[in-house]
């Protein structure tokens, strides 16, 4: 194996960050990476990895920047359910089951 099976596994884990698919990121990087340790690359070969590997990295902050986006809105619309539960008197007690304050 050499540059060639490097450069698939590479694009393997850029292809599953375009899906999501965090867990084979990893393995593929994890892959790689023994893989890294006995091959030598030319110049080249190291700056077409990078590419890959920072189209990885984009997909990676697109994935962050959507979850932080619907953490904030959860939590937007949690403190409005409980805002409205307060004003019609429910509360909530043992175990999550609702009862209504007459």
């Amino acid at each position: 194996m050499g540059y060639g099976h490097i450069e698939e596994v590479t694009q393997r884990a850029c292809a599953a960050a375009e899906q999501g698919r965090w867990d084979l990121v990893d393995q593929f990087y994890a892959e790689r990476e023994a893989q890294l340790a006995s091959t030598a690359l030319s110049d080249r070969e190291r700056r077409h990895i990078l590419t890959l590997d920072h189209r990885v990295e984009e997909h990676a902050q697109v994935a962050r920047k959507a979850l932080e986006t619907l953490l904030r809105e959860t939590v937007v619309q949690r403190q409005r359910m409980q805002d409205i539960r307060r004003r019609v008197g429910i509360t909530s007690h043992d175990g999550g089951k609702i009862f209504l304050q007459a």
